[in-house]
């Protein structure tokens, strides 16, 4: 089904989740093809104007089946929604501006994202699974971008991978700002946009990786039997519970 309403059953909204994860992974992958395409290709304007136009059709579509998905349950970090907007202008702004100075470090910072994105994808799904098994993760939850992360043990295995990601962002913006000079008057605007909206998203990355790594780290030193920790683990069962009772239904 192309929409799933609030209304749904619980097997529905399921289906819905499962092909968004799949849609996800397909489309990470595709972008993991173009940006080497773009590398081996070397400053091809045409390749690069198609893995920008195919980074706009992507988090179109997915911005759509988030907010489908988080009316039915899941749960996504509002930054995570914001940066997929932001994510949107950015690639526009670079898809209607050749620019070969930033062609090869961009397909450099996309391929390097794909591969975090898949690296994190298959860690943390088969953590949610894990998770769910136990009845410690709700069944509408899904893998997300950034470090949206279940265990302790993700932390420490993934935050490596999106600082370096993280930094390449910020570097990115540091590289546009110097390239605006050079570019045309009418053009140069659109260079120093894009040049902030990097910035802004590694910002915003930033923070949300350091909120992540406080609160799990307070949680990982909680004793196990302490109440925040029974309080939470008794929440999840309890949600996971009815999620699978919805399912029935």
């Amino acid at each position: 089904k192309a929409v799933v309403s609030t209304q749904s059953t619980g097997e529905d909204k399921m289906k819905y989740k499962l092909q968004y994860e799949k849609f996800k992974l397909f489309y990470i992958i595709g972008q993991l093809v173009f940006s080497s395409l773009n590398i081996l290709c070397g400053p091809n304007r045409i390749v690069e104007g198609l893995l920008q136009f195919y980074l706009v059709w992507f988090y179109c579509n997915l911005t759509m089946k988030e907010s489908i998905l988080i009316a039915n349950g899941s749960r996504i970090r509002t930054w995570w929604q914001v940066q997929h907007y932001l994510d949107i202008i950015l690639y526009a702004f670079l898809l209607i501006r050749a620019d070969g100075d930033f062609s090869l470090q961009f397909s450099l910072y996309i391929f390097y994202m794909s591969g975090c994105q898949v690296l994190q994808f298959y860690y943390q799904a088969g953590s949610l699974y894990k998770l769910r098994a136990l009845g410690r993760a709700e069944h509408m939850e899904v893998s997300a971008e950034g470090l949206r992360v279940k265990t302790y043990a993700d932390l420490q295995f993934l935050t490596p991978f999106f600082i370096l990601l993280y930094m390449f962002q910020l570097y990115n913006g540091y590289t546009l700002w110097f390239l605006a000079p050079a570019a045309r008057e009418d053009e140069r605007w659109e260079v120093y946009v894009s040049c902030l909206l990097f910035i802004g998203i590694s910002l915003g990355n930033l923070f949300t990786l350091i909120q992540v790594i406080i609160l799990k780290h307070k949680l990982h030193l909680l004793p196990k039997n302490s109440p925040e920790t029974m309080r939470r683990n008794f929440s999840n069962t309890l949600l996971s519970s009815l999620g699978r009772e919805v399912k029935k239904e």
